[in-house]
C-alpha cells in the first residue's frame, strides 16, 4: 500500500506551494520506505528464523506504527492542502490514512496477538 500511494503523491505534490510539496514528497517517501523495510525484514525473520519473530515484531512495532502514523499524517494534511482543486485525490489520501491507521493500530496487534498465543503453540 505504501508504494502504491507514492504515485498519486507524485501528482498531490505538484498542487502544493513550496517548501510544502518537497515536505510532503521526502517525508512521505521516507515514511514509506522505512515503514516497508521494517515490515520485509518481519517477513524475512519470520520465514528464515521464526523463533525469533516475537522479540523481532516486539522491538519494531512502535518503529511500524510511527511510520504509519507519519504516512497517514501527511495523506490527511496534504487533503485537507488540495480539497478544493482535487477532490478525488483528497479523498484517496483520507480512505488510505483511515485504512493505514486502522491496520495499524488494530488488525496488526490481534493479528500478531492471535499468532503469538500460546493457545496455537499447543495447536488448539
Amino acid at each position: 500500500m505504501y508504494i502504491a500511494l507514492l504515485y498519486p503523491a507524485w501528482f498531490a505534490r505538484e498542487w502544493l506551494p513550496s517548501p510544502w510539496n518537497s515536505g510532503f514528497l521526502l517525508g512521505i517517501l521516507a515514511a514509506a520506505a522505512a515503514g516497508a523495510s521494517l515490515r520485509l525484514h518481519l517477513w524475512f525473520t519470520a520465514i528464515t528464523f521464526p523463533d525469533q519473530f516475537a522479540e523481532q515484531q516486539e522491538s519494531n512495532s512502535r518503529w511500524t506504527r510511527l511510520c504509519d502514523l507519519v504516512f497517514a499524517g501527511l495523506q490527511i494534511a496534504v487533503a485537507f492542502g488540495i480539497s478544493g482543486m482535487h477532490p478525488e485525490f483528497a479523498m484517496l489520501f483520507v480512505g488510505a490514512a483511515v485504512a493505514i491507521l486502522i491496520g495499524s493500530f488494530i488488525i496488526e496487534p490481534a493479528t500478531v496477538r492471535a499468532a503469538l498465543s500460546p493457545r496455537r503453540e499447543r495447536g488448539l
